[in-house]
């Protein structure tokens, strides 16, 4: 496993601030904790992703950021916390994730309650400036990727989030003894008041809440464990902490830290095993992106959970390939079943292609598509009632549409130079955009229980006519 510089920095920064905790007797386990951060999954992946290094870099910042915190009770030092102030601000910057640490801060056992909110006033203000230099940029206060939290369904944010064990612990038969052994701990040591429980409530707020928005998409479960890179910073500290409040001797102690340690790294490297290469990923990956760079011609169905994500990330690829000089043209376009609808719909004749997992290879399926159609097609509701409004002012675009907030709207276009494509969207909402050409387009509904409502061809001049309403029912395309 190759590692990162900034991940040998936060294992090193992680021990040194146990250690300037002084609550435990710290050495070994100071260590004990750096180790498990070291083995847990979502180090373990991200170490393998350049695309991960915000996570990393802001991990770093946090910590030092906690340390000078905690130093400056320790002297009560104002110097030392204002600095402290500016590393959490840096750790923010780099990802949002790392914004509720500080609600963490006025719970730590250290000195008086009126000592910590006092030298809490820096974080406060760095905290405001971080919200309206976000807002400022992106319009939105709640990080993710459905940042109008549209959709937002409270089962299923709880479901998901009890699942996380599962998912950073794996879900083998060994992964439950182990998720067994550290819910005794906990329970033990909450039992024996050896723990501060408000500390460990504030601490999972803090940890878990910015995961909220991910439950809506792509998911917690989607394979993408850079995503709980804070909280196993944080587990892996608990960890270490609950070890050592076990009983004597000594040797009983370590020999468990050590052998928890081996347990949490077997079960995270045989997950990563299994998600990255047994379930064929990185062999997923690679047909899409080949498949749509030969030349090949016609169209590549991708559908699953991740469907969208794949269907934008293929349509950039596309759009960055065709800007390289000399490049040949792309003759495969990713859609999805509703795209893929309309498209037969107006032309019969072409080729569509789809992923087969069981022989690794992106295959023609013409003779199933009839079915699939069919099967999407009975989907359509018509005489429901759809409304929109959408407003250009030559930066932005401002839209909002009913009458509906649960659910998904969609919109299904084609502009005047033949470009076509889908665009999932939330329900309102204002984005920068830059309007060149006349677009024509269906507005579509997708509701939880599956059916969809869809208005009938509808045309957008953004230039000549920067404001359009409509109102009406649904048809059946």
């Amino acid at each position: 496993m190759a590692l990162y510089p900034s991940d040998c920095i936060n294992m090193g920064r992680q021990f040194f601030n146990l250690y300037s905790f002084k609550k435990i007797p710290w050495f070994f386990f100071s260590l004990l904790a750096t180790l498990f951060f070291l083995v847990g999954l979502s180090t373990t992946e991200s170490a393998q992703q350049l695309m991960s290094g915000h996570y990393l870099t802001g991990l770093i910042f946090s910590q030092i950021s906690l340390y000078l915190y905690i130093l400056s009770l320790n002297k009560n030092n104002k110097a030392l916390v204002i600095l402290g102030a500016f590393f959490y601000l840096l750790a923010t910057a780099c990802k949002e994730i790392y914004v509720p640490l500080l609600i963490v801060l006025p719970f730590l056992p250290i000195k008086s309650i009126k000592e910590r909110i006092s030298l809490f006033v820096p974080y406060g203000i760095a905290a405001l400036i971080y919200i309206a230099w976000r807002f400022s940029i992106i319009q939105s206060f709640i990080g993710g990727y459905t940042p109008t939290l549209e959709g937002i369904n409270f089962m299923g944010i709880f479901e998901q989030l009890f699942q996380i064990p599962l998912i950073l612990i794996g879900s083998s038969w060994y992964s439950y003894i182990v998720l067994i052994g550290i819910a005794y701990l906990l329970v033990r040591a909450i039992y024996r008041n050896q723990i501060p429980l408000l500390l460990l409530l504030v601490g999972t707020l803090a940890l878990v809440s910015p995961l909220i928005p991910l439950t809506l998409y792509p998911g917690l479960d989607s394979g993408n464990h850079r995503f709980f890179y804070f909280l196993w910073w944080g587990i892996s500290i608990l960890l270490a902490f609950l070890l050592s409040k076990t009983e004597n001797p000594k040797q009983y102690r370590y020999m468990v830290s050590v052998g928890l340690v081996f347990a949490i790294a077997f079960t995270a490297h045989s997950t990563f095993y299994k998600k990255r290469y047994l379930d064929s990923f990185n062999a997923y990956n690679e047909q899409l992106y080949q498949f749509v760079l030969g030349q090949q011609k016609g169209y590549l169905l991708i559908q699953g959970k991740l469907g969208n994500y794949w269907n934008e990330m293929l349509n950039s690829v596309i759009k960055a390939y065709k800007i390289s000089p000399n490049a040949p043209e792309l003759l495969v376009k990713p859609v999805d079943l509703h795209e893929l609808f309309e498209l037969k719909r107006l032309h019969a004749d072409i080729d569509v292609f789809q992923y087969n997992i069981n022989s690794n290879k992106v295959e023609n399926i013409n003779r199933k598509v009839p079915i699939k159609l069919e099967r999407f097609g009975r989907r359509f509701t018509k005489d429901l009632n759809l409304e929109l409004f959408m407003n250009y002012d030559g930066q932005t675009l401002t839209w909002l549409f009913g009458p509906y907030t649960k659910g998904r709207y969609k919109i299904l276009y084609t502009d005047n130079n033949g470009k076509s494509g889908s665009l999932v969207i939330s329900h309102q909402g204002t984005i920068k955009f830059l309007a060149t050409t006349n677009v024509n387009f269906h507005l579509s509904f997708l509701s939880p229980q599956g059916w969809i409502a869809q208005s009938p061809n509808l045309s957008f001049d953004p230039i000549k006519s920067p404001t359009i309403k409509w109102k009406g029912t649904s048809v059946i395309p």
